[in-house]
């Protein structure tokens, strides 16, 4: 936001020039160097000088801010995936759920867990273990759009907020299960369980969804995995 008040203050800076051959005359600098000015000369070197003053604190201001939004940024990402994580996930859920109570659209949540993942972290090793959740990631992003909320918030589990109707979040989470367990990358099936909850009209927190789908993924994960549960 710092670089709004660059552009009032280079406007500012360009009227000065602009007004310039109402004040001299049209005398050239040198002429007006040598006394021959109305005094709207030496009006326009201090404009200049306190322009490049004012200027210099923007930028630094600008490059500062930069300097806190990346942190910001890496703050609220998993790095190994690139995907949110647990804090970006609860402060844009909540969000989202606070601009439903002015609306009627609905609020459904899916919570992923990968099959599996130890055994295949101790017959890969960790890297082959990083790379099934950056492959899981991949294949989740493919299916998103541009309005649902996706983020790791755990080892291998991984959480979606989205909008769309109950029948079409229930489409999005099946292709998504069933795509992982036809691509699996190494030969430990790589498959996941999958625990959804929805919206109620009365819930102002994302901390009931995330309940209500934790309990739909343990009946997920002991009716024998790679299938999904409702809450």
């Amino acid at each position: 936001m710092t670089y709004w008040p660059a552009l009032p203050l280079s406007f500012f800076h360009a009227c000065f020039y602009l007004a310039r051959p109402f004040f001299d005359n049209g005398l050239p600098y040198a002429e007006m160097a040598g006394g021959h000015s109305s005094g709207f000369f030496a009006i326009l070197i201090f404009e200049a000088i306190l322009y490049a003053i004012c200027l210099s604190f923007i930028i630094l201001a600008m490059v500062y801010e930069r300097g806190q939004l990346g942190y910001k940024q890496a703050s609220l990402s998993d790095p190994l995936t690139g995907v949110g994580n647990r804090r970006a996930f609860l402060e844009r859920g909540n969000e989202l759920i606070r601009k439903r109570k002015n609306n009627t659209f609905p609020v459904q949540l899916i919570l992923f867990d990968l099959d599996n993942f130890k055994r295949l972290n101790d017959q890969y090793g960790h890297a082959g273990g990083d790379s099934a959740l950056v492959f899981f990631c991949n294949v989740v992003n493919s299916s998103l759009e541009q309005k649902d909320i996706f983020a790791r918030i755990g080892g291998e589990e991984f959480a979606c907020l989205t909008t769309r109707p109950r029948e079409q979040a229930i489409r999005m989470a099946e292709n998504i299960r069933s795509q992982l367990a036809q691509n699996s990358q190494h030969n430990i099936p790589m498959t996941v369980s999958v625990g959804m909850a929805f919206s109620e009209p009365d819930q102002d927190s994302i901390s009931h969804l995330l309940i209500q789908a934790d309990h739909a993924l343990y009946r997920a994960k002991s009716a024998g995995k790679n299938r999904i549960e409702l809450s």
